[in-house]
Formats: structure tokens, sequence, C-alpha cells
């Protein structure tokens, strides 16, 4: 009775014990103890973890027994059964009885247990018939409550960081390894959706052990992919083998690269809109289940109003500095006598709002008609030097041509593209470019590049397009003879005695066309006003010469 009630209190260890594995390892002790085995081992496969093995024995085990004790246990067993055995260190003519069984319900084992004993007295018989499904059920409810416990603890750590500052990269962090605590994969990465570009950013988080800092700036198109369905339904998606499985080809080639076999993707919504999702792979098909995705599901709410949250203060941030980026491109037009100091605050602020690798001025030579790279923030003047384009040609030509902004989200594959080979020479794969616009009136163009295959937004078409309207008027203010004296100036009167026509302005090297040329002739009603019938500007006549020269022949009339 005594030996009977003593196997009935050998679960409660494993209930009442700080951790799993302490439970596990009394629990065991005193099974040796009991059934008079040498020697024992029990392994546990939770869930959400690496499988939990403990040894134990009668004296002092040695280290090969023990690892040999660990890899009979973490093989699964099918049943209970006992075999003649020669363990480690024993010679061939002694050998040993080694008793196994599955713990838990069975067809659902959660664990396996090893008991090494003298070949005779340790038998099956050693342990009760219902000991090891007891042993199963309470483990399984041990491990449960601890997950629960995890749960709790990563939801409560990653929403904590919501009411305190920290950067959408801690929360990154954060994220990841807390759903490593909770489920099994292999990676795990986030998908950031810009949905105004159809493209989203995939960011590989930092678990279990892997780099510490969320590797950024891999972007992909969002059509074709396993996203674009997350984003259409609004729901997970699970693929339990993309061998086996249709997988869109984006997705499958970025996929199978890393050899994965399982992918689940959890939506990132916040206010009803899906902002992108979590992707977790592993190696192994049907390595997800329900659980793990709901387990997910409840991590990724707190995620998405971090991202939200990150977003909001973004645009705050960018807005900010977009702003003070045009009031200083403004006071640098008004306040600077120098048109070289003024482009090149200009093409700073171009390249600092817009994120962008490079930004170029381009201005028409007078002689020949065509555009030339006046101002360029860090192409080599060799490089410099070759550019020249006519009115049509190019990404460039067709701008200042069509008085349109242009875009080529890949240099590298479009046609239009005038110089590919300086493109994949210097690496820039991507162009915004603007025209410089006086009235109706082309005088050059503003250009920005990109070292990715990138798809420029509305918005920062937008913020380009001031910052070219910026740079047209530096470029007219400095071709009036009245700030000539901070570059070398020079102009001519055309044969129809029009003062816009033909200016020029040399500086940094290059020559910069006035805002305007006219070479026709006036008409009666612009001669009345002193305007040009091209350009609608003012004549160089002031009004104050006009009325001087009045009084002069008036003076002369009277003598």
């Amino acid at each position: 009775m005594k030996r009977g009630r003593a196997f009935d209190d050998l679960p409660a260890p494993i209930s009442v014990a700080p951790s799993v594995t302490e439970g596990l390892a009394q629990t065991l002790r005193r099974l040796v103890d009991l059934t008079g085995a040498t020697a024992g081992a029990v392994a546990v496969r939770p869930r959400d973890q690496e499988p939990i093995v403990v040894t134990a024995g009668t004296g002092r085990t040695s280290v090969s027994l023990r690892r040999w004790l660990t890899t009979i246990a973490t093989t699964p067993a099918r049943g209970a059964r006992v075999a003649r055995v020669v363990p480690p260190g024993a010679s061939r003519s002694r050998t040993a009885a080694l008793l196994r069984t599955p713990l838990g319900v069975p067809g659902r084992p959660v664990g396996e247990l090893v008991l090494l004993g003298r070949s005779g007295s340790l038998t099956a018989a050693a342990l009760p018939a219902s000991l090891a499904r007891e042993l199963g059920t309470t483990i399984e409810r041990r491990c449960a409550r601890d997950r629960l416990a995890r749960r709790a603890a990563v939801l409560n750590g990653i929403t904590g960081l919501l009411a305190s500052r920290h950067t959408l990269d801690e929360v990154f962090a954060a994220f990841a390894e807390g759903a490593a605590k909770l489920v099994r994969f292999d990676s795990i990465s986030v998908s950031l959706l810009d949905a105004v570009r159809g493209e989203f950013e995939l960011i590989d988080l930092p678990a279990r052990g892997l780099p510490a800092s969320p590797s950024r700036g891999t972007w992909m198109a969002l059509e074709g992919t396993l996203l674009a369905r997350v984003v259409a339904a609004g729901s997970r998606v699970r693929v339990d083998d993309l061998e086996r499985d249709a997988v869109p080809e984006a997705s499958h080639r970025v996929l199978a690269a890393g050899g994965s076999r399982t992918v689940a993707l959890v939506p990132l919504a916040a206010g009803g809109t899906v902002l992108g999702a979590v992707t977790l792979a592993a190696l192994r098909p049907g390595a997800f289940d329900d659980t793990d995705l709901d387990v997910v599901t409840e991590l990724a709410r707190p995620l998405a109003l971090a991202i939200e949250r990150s977003r909001l203060a973004e645009g705050g941030v960018r807005g900010a500095r977009e702003t003070r980026a045009l009031l200083e491109a403004g006071r640098a037009v008004t306040a600077s006598l120098d048109v070289g100091r003024t482009i090149q605050v200009l093409l700073e602020g171009a390249r600092g709002i817009l994120g962008v690798d490079s930004c170029g001025l381009l201005t028409i030579d007078p002689a020949t008609d065509e555009l030339v790279m006046a101002a360029s923030l860090d192409m080599p003047p060799a490089t410099v030097a070759t550019v020249r384009l006519r009115p049509g040609e190019g990404v460039t030509g067709r701008a200042v041509q069509q008085r349109r902004p242009m875009q080529s989200r890949d240099l590298w594959a479009d046609a239009r593209a005038k110089y590919p080979h300086l493109a994949r020479t210097s690496g820039f794969r991507s162009m915004l470019v603007v025209p410089l616009l006086i009235g109706d009136h082309a005088i050059g163009a503003l250009s920005v590049l990109r070292h990715d295959v990138h798809d420029f937004s509305a918005h920062e078409e937008e913020l380009l397009v001031a910052l070219a309207d910026q740079a047209a008027i530096a470029l007219a203010l400095a071709s009036s003879p009245r700030r000539s004296g901070s570059s070398r100036w020079y102009w001519r009167r055309s044969r129809s005695g029009c003062s816009c026509s033909t200016r020029t302005s040399t500086w940094s090297g290059s020559t910069v066309p006035a805002p305007a040329r006219c070479h026709a002739a006036r008409t009666p009603a612009s001669r009345s006003h002193g305007s040009c019938r091209t350009t609608g500007s003012r004549s160089y006549r002031s009004s104050s010469a006009r009325r001087s020269a009045a009084g002069t022949s008036a003076r002369s009339r009277k003598r």
C-alpha cells in the first residue's frame, strides 16, 4: 500500500515545483528509487519550446551515460517495452534492462520515460499501468499553465512599451523575442505596407540569438504575393508546405531561398486598416497550427498600434522637416546674392527631405538648346560633362519638353533612358525629374535619384515641384541686372528690343540661360504696356525711366 501511495504522489512535484524542469527532476529521482533502477531520463516536448530533458541516477552517472539516456529519451517509442542493452562503459557480457514508455494519452504523447536497471529485476510491471497517462496529463497541464503565464507576460511587456518612449526597432525586438517564447519557428519578419506605392518593406527580426537589430532595406511589389492575399481578405494566411501548395511566384522565390517549408502570415491591423503582416517561417512542413496563429494574432495587436503611432509621429516630424527645408530654400532664394550657394541649398534640401541618394540641376545651353548638368551634389565632373540632352531625349528631356514631372522606377530597364550605362556605373536605379518653369517656359530641370527600384509617390513629386519652383525663381532673380554684381552676367538685346532675351549667367563653371528668350517683334499692345509678347514679362525700361525721358523731351520743346 505504501508503495502504491508513493506512485500516486509522483505527479505532485511537477505541478508545484517552480518550473517544469525542476518538477520532472524530482519525480524522476523518486521513480528511480521506487523501481530499483540505476539511472533514468525523462524528455518532454512542449509545443512552443525545445525539448526538456532531465536525467538522474542512484550514484554518480558519467557524462557518456547521461548523453546516451538523453538520446534515447528524445527518440519517441511505440508503446511501453523492455529491451536488453549494453550501457556506455559496461562490458558486452554485462547487459542491462532498458524500460521505455511514452507519457500521456495513447496516440498523443507529450514525452518519454526511460529507466535503466539490472536485467531480470527491471520489467514493465515495475510501473503501474496508469502512471504513464497520469504523468503525461500532469505535464501537459503544467506546460499549458506556464505557456499562458508566458503569453500574458510577453503581451504585457509589448503593451508596456507603448506607454513609454521606445523606438519602433526596440518594439520589433521585444515582439520577436516574445513570440519565440511562445511559438517555434525558424525565422520571423514584418512586412510594412506602403499602399500609395503598392510596395512593402521586408524587415527581418532578431530572435533566438540572431542579430540584435532588425534588418531593413528590402522592398517588394505587393501584387502577386502572399501579403496581397492578407491585405485583400484582412485575415491570416497559412501555407503548410511550400513544395506542395500553390504559392505566388514572388513569395515562393523569397521563402524558398531560405529553405522554408511552412509559412504563416498574420495581419497587422489598426483602425480597420491593414498596415502589413507578421511572417513566420519554418524549415519543416506543417509546423504551425491554429493555436500558434492565435498567439501571434494576439501579440500583433499592440505591435500594430506601435507601428501606427510611429508612422503618425514620423509623419509629424517629416512634415516639420519638409516645412523647414522649404522655408530655408525660400530664405536662400530671397536673401543670398550667390546663385551657386542658393542652388546648393536647394539640392541639399531635396536630398534631405526626399531621402534620395543624389540630386542635380540641369539648365538649357542657349548656344545649342541642349540640357546640360549645371550642378550636382555628388556626380564626378567627368560624368557631369558628358550629360547633354536635346528636348525630348531621355526622361529629363521629355519632362522639360512636356513641362510636367516624370519618373523612372528602374533606369536600367527603361527604354527612355538616354544614358543607361551611366546609371549602371553609378548604381542609380530610379529617378524623378521636375521641369524648372517660369510661367509656361521651361528653363531647366531638377532631378533626384535613388539606388533602389522605387516608385515616387505623389507627395514626393509635390515636394520636388515646390523645390523646383524655388530653383526657377533663384535663376530668374539671378538673371536680373540688379543682381549682376554677384556673378559674371552678360546679356544682349534681341532685334525686337525685348530686354528679356538671351540673358545668360555663368556660375560654378556652367552657363545658365535666362528665364525666357524672345525673338519676335512686340505687338502694339505689348509696346504700349512695355511687356514681352512671348513671356509676358515687363520691358527692362522701367516706368520711372519713361517718366524721366518724358520730362526731358518736354523741357527740350520749351526751349
